[in-house]
């Protein structure tokens, strides 16, 4: 199967053995990806073409200079998705990660044959952490949210959205990516990321994910995030 020219995949990783592991993996079971390798974030895209999506290897140690640097290494590639493969799985910096805007967060410890799996869902435009940080961040949100003096619980905020935002909402809470609800609701893609940024601002949120758990969850329960099939959490 050749390489598809939407599926343009950057490989990032400072050490030799991980590039070579992980793009000799992905060729033979993902054969549509375009797949290149690097030692660094490049400043700029090669031949004009940028990457759907960006997947850097990181370890722990590496990790929290890299949310810092993210809006700058993005910059140059603002359609491009983020990933990040690393060995540490503690929620707390899975959430930092997600709330800095990676869109997908890929313990190293999940089945190397799910990679392949996960990043189709990246580049489909969906997102992909583990569980335990999906909790996290419904927690957190739900901390964050006003209460109303009366009730002590969080005002619905549904009536301020548009008929078309609702409907973006239902289907985000079912992990829809932008391409499938734009089908859904046959509406143009641009529309549909029109509609999630309103929501985003609506909500207060920092990107899809926290938009996401917060139509997953309830006012009036505790924060509860199960897998879908456009956004896939790792257990």
């Amino acid at each position: 199967m050749p390489a598809h020219p939407d599926r343009r995949v950057l490989l990032v990783a400072a050490k030799t053995i991980w590039r070579d592991l992980l793009a000799a993996h992905l060729t033979r079971e993902a054969p549509d990806f375009a797949i290149t390798c690097s030692d660094h974030a490049p400043a700029e895209p090669e031949e004009g073409l940028a990457p759907e999506l960006m997947v850097f290897v990181l370890n722990d140690n590496e990790l929290p200079e890299f949310l810092r640097e993210l809006d700058s290494i993005r910059a140059p590639f603002p359609g491009s998705s983020v990933a990040v493969i690393s060995d540490c799985e503690d929620p707390r910096v899975v959430s930092d990660a997600v709330k800095a805007g990676v869109e997908g967060y890929l313990p190293m410890s999940m089945a190397a044959d799910a990679l392949a799996h996960a990043l189709r869902i990246l580049l489909a435009g969906g997102e992909f952490v583990p569980s335990a940080a999906l909790v996290r961040l419904a927690a957190e949100r739900s901390n964050r949210q006003p209460r109303s003096p009366d009730s002590g619980r969080a005002p619905a905020p549904h009536a301020a959205f548009s008929r078309r935002e609702s409907d973006v909402l239902a289907l985000l809470r079912h992990g829809k990516a932008n391409k499938v609800i734009a089908s859904e609701l046959k509406l143009r893609e641009g529309t549909v990321k029109v509609h999630v940024r309103s929501l985003m601002r609506k909500l207060n949120a920092r990107n899809r994910t926290e938009v996401a758990v917060f139509a997953a969850q309830p006012a009036s329960q505790e924060p509860a995030v199960s897998p879908t099939r456009e956004t896939r959490v790792e257990s």
